[in-house]
């Protein structure tokens, strides 16, 4: 697909589109996606006329990483959710049989089902792809013409190694997607708290390790490296390592926003340094926090928010940010977190 504004990507692809109901979390609220389709999408560009959100396969996009030959870090599916439990899974087979053909690109996926994920990521590859295309069929160099074809085994290295999985979570009642997503196998894990909605207490997920000799889980680098399962003594703490990968947060865009307060923000930065685990902060949304001395000089600023204040409701209990927070667009509420710009991503 094209080129993104998305921060922490290069491109989206989105072979499979939709979402359908139910909604499965706050998040899905005020959804761009769903937004986007069903406005300037809508009977377009392989999107439905009456029902653009429901899932849909687009062939005619399905092959475009094979055509870009400089290493990409692209989204995949953005415009939907590649694990929703109607996405059928030789669809979703076919899209991971591409991403396997392109290893010089790295393939990040996130969803907010990690329930269907987990099924579909320990499932056996043992079974052809896609038993429609014949045996002998071969494809060109862009790929449009057929499969492997004369390969009837999956024959990649499983999970694959440049495709990260991570899950959407937007308060602390949706930490479960964290512990289910340490259960799936992934090149790399990550966690977006986009739209970060509420305070979020990440700790215990950040800081879990796992032996590398016998996959024992452990809360913290186990005293003396040696592991409490198999008795296997480790040389240093590399031998453990963490159990998600890199965290991502942001806050809400679009007409109808929810704001994101800057304590909760800074606890999950304070939370991943602790850990050792890349930072990436999207942006504040919509809405940023203004102190009562520069409310003259804010620019497009609408009615405060004051129940938004904690603490006793001062500037100090709030980091010296005021009290009122005011609607000032994307662009204008920026991507500074005290004063930083938070790019962390892993290597």
């Amino acid at each position: 697909m094209s080129k993104t504004t998305i921060e922490w990507c290069d491109r989206t692809w989105n072979p499979i589109t939709g979402c359908p109901g139910p909604l499965v979390s706050p998040g899905c609220d005020n959804c761009f996606a769903r937004r986007v389709a069903e406005t300037r999408l809508r009977g377009r560009c392989g999107y439905d006329a009456v029902d653009p959100f429901k899932i849909t396969y687009h062939p005619d996009r399905a092959y475009d990483p094979l055509g870009w030959k400089n290493p990409q870090r692209i989204f995949v599916g953005s415009m939907g959710d590649m694990f929703h439990i109607d996405v059928p899974c030789n669809e979703l087979n076919s899209v991971f049989s591409i991403m396997a053909m392109c290893p010089q690109h790295t393939f990040m996926m996130l969803t907010k089902r990690p329930e269907v994920a987990i099924n579909f990521m320990t499932a056996k590859r043992e079974k052809r792809v896609d038993d429609s295309i014949p045996e002998d069929a071969v494809y060109d160099s862009v790929g449009r013409a057929g499969w492997w074809g004369v390969c009837p085994n999956w024959p990649w290295e499983w999970p694959l190694p440049n495709v990260w999985l991570g899950v959407t979570v937007c308060d602390n009642s949706e930490l479960w997607k964290v512990e289910a997503l340490c259960h799936i196998p992934a090149a790399k894990r990550f966690v977006c708290f986009e739209p970060l909605l509420g305070e979020v207490d990440a700790s215990l997920y950040l800081a879990r390790f796992r032996c590398a000799g016998c996959g024992f889980l452990s809360l913290s680098p186990v005293e003396g490296f040696i592991c409490p399962e198999c008795g296997e003594t480790h040389a240093d703490s590399k031998h453990f390592s963490p159990q998600i990968d890199w965290v991502i947060c942001g806050g809400e865009t679009g007409p109808n926003a929810r704001p994101m307060h800057p304590a909760w923000a800074r606890r999950l930065r304070d939370q991943c340094a602790a850990s050792g685990v890349p930072f990436f902060f999207k942006g504040w949304g919509e809405y940023h926090w203004v102190g009562e001395r520069n409310i003259q000089s804010a620019k497009n600023c609408t009615t405060a928010w004051p129940d938004c204040s904690i603490g006793d409701g001062t500037a100090e209990a709030n980091g010296g940010l005021g009290t009122n927070l005011y609607r000032v667009g994307k662009a204008a509420a920026g991507r500074l977190l005290d004063g930083i710009e938070h790019n962390g991503i892993p290597v």
